[in-house]
């Protein structure tokens, strides 16, 4: 966190004003912009003066970022739908996209993981999760414990609660060390999340404020990969419009040759 002073805010700001108060600071990296913005969680008053107190630890921080470095975000094609942060350690993050062309997971990533690596950078390596946010629970919640595939996933929406089904050699990535995984799961979705095994067996239980492993689920949450280590991630070639253009000049000559043949025959 960092504590700067202001002489134009109030201290009687509430929580959630001083939370979008545009603050500035200069970035350590490079990579980015010469100014990011930091959230103000604080606002202080003392006989020197006003002083906020920035974090870097927030989840906005997380998603400023993000706008920086993504012009999809800033041009409003792709939407931040909510951000779950344990920072310096995981994030997750659930994305949308008003244009059906344009991929709003694929955006935030960047082209061979460039976007998403310079923001990774920026934050000492800590790992991000970027899911396609659904209005559908089950999809919502299937993509938000990635990088684990659920085999099933049933929702009871009075309750704000899931069972999530997985086979045996998906049950550590689905909980995490320490259940990571799926207690950030749980903070994006904003629903109570149980992992369960396919023959019905309770591993996890996780909501917004904590996560409740069972006997079997410590055993797997164990096996899960710590996060400072290297997991090697196979990211799709994703073409930017430019390419596709070139790809399209190219193809013309060919197609006028195959005519031409074609007349002669």
């Amino acid at each position: 966190s960092l504590k700067v002073r202001s002489k134009s805010v109030s201290p009687t700001l509430t929580p959630e004003e001083f939370d979008f108060i545009p603050c500035w600071c200069f970035n350590t990296t490079r990579k980015l912009p010469s100014l990011i913005p930091l959230p103000a969680v604080q606002v202080e008053e003392s006989p020197r003066g006003i002083f906020l107190k920035l974090s870097r630890s927030h989840p906005k921080f997380l998603e400023q970022l993000f706008f920086a470095e993504v012009p999809e975000l800033s041009q409003g094609i792709v939407e931040v739908k909510s951000i779950a942060r344990e920072a310096g350690a995981r994030s997750k993050i659930a994305v949308y996209s008003s244009d059906e062309n344009v991929d709003p997971v694929g955006a935030l990533v960047g082209q061979r993981g460039v976007r998403v690596s310079t923001i990774m950078s920026e934050l000492g390596g800590e790992k991000i999760d970027i899911i396609e946010w659904s209005e559908d629970p089950a999809e919502y919640i299937a993509e938000a414990i990635s990088p684990a595939e659920a085999v099933s996933v049933t929702v009871y929406e009075d309750e704000k609660r899931a069972i999530v089904e997985v086979s045996e050699d998906q049950q550590s990535l689905a909980i995490g060390r320490g259940g990571q995984n799926v207690r950030l799961a749980a903070k994006l979705t904003g629903w109570k999340i149980d992992i369960k095994s396919i023959g019905g067996e309770n591993l996890a239980s996780a909501d917004e404020e904590k996560v409740v492993l069972e006997e079997s689920g410590e055993e797997a949450a164990q096996k899960a990969p710590e996060d400072n280590e290297k997991i090697e991630i196979v990211e799709e070639d994703i073409e930017t419009p430019e390419e596709v253009k070139d790809e399209a000049t190219e193809e013309i000559p060919e197609a006028e040759e195959v005519a031409s043949e074609e007349e002669k025959k």
